[in-house]
């Protein structure tokens, strides 16, 4: 192959990596959720998790109140006690802002703080406190991001250009 060949080679792959990883979207994660309280208060669901935002969330509360029930959407960052739905895999899952969602009965949030998960009703005060325990969703792990490909691409084409060159003889420039 010609010098020439090889670079146009390698200027064609990268372009190639380069529009194809500009399509790349941020995956949705999903993640089974339990919350176990005080006051007979459980919530069970599952969170939809992108880029470490919760984005949706369905499940059921037991409750001894009026909050009893299906989960029926989530609360926008910032809507209810300063939500921020932000979700941390490896624990605690929640921080203290925590993630709001509404049920039938109203507006719960459920947060984390100095080692224990609460849940604040509409009144703004806490009704149960306790532990929440989270999980990928089916034991599966997430897909490999899509983003790396334009630093792959970039690796190959190097080891390309510095192994993939033609070898020149040295010992006639070494005679003196």
């Amino acid at each position: 192959m010609s010098t020439s060949f090889k670079k146009l080679l390698l200027v064609s792959i990268t372009l190639l990596l380069g529009v194809m990883s500009s399509g790349a979207m941020a995956q949705t994660t999903n993640y089974d959720f339990s919350f176990s309280g005080n006051n007979s208060y459980s919530i069970t669901g599952m969170f939809g998790v992108t880029s470490g935002v919760i984005t949706s969330i369905s499940g059921t509360v037991t409750a001894p109140n009026s909050y009893n029930g299906a989960i029926q959407f989530l609360i926008p960052p910032g809507g209810f006690a300063g939500n921020d739905n932000m979700y941390f895999p490896a624990g605690p899952y929640l921080n203290y802002d925590g993630v709001s969602f509404q049920t039938s009965g109203g507006t719960l949030n459920l947060y984390y703080d100095s080692g224990s998960t609460y849940v604040l009703g509409d009144n703004n005060t806490d009704i149960s406190a306790g532990s929440m325990t989270s999980s990928i969703s089916g034991g599966v792990a997430p897909e490999m991001n899509a983003s790396l490909i334009p630093q792959v691409g970039l690796l190959l084409g190097c080891l390309f250009f510095l192994f993939g060159r033609k070898r020149e003889v040295v010992e006639p420039m070494l005679v003196v």
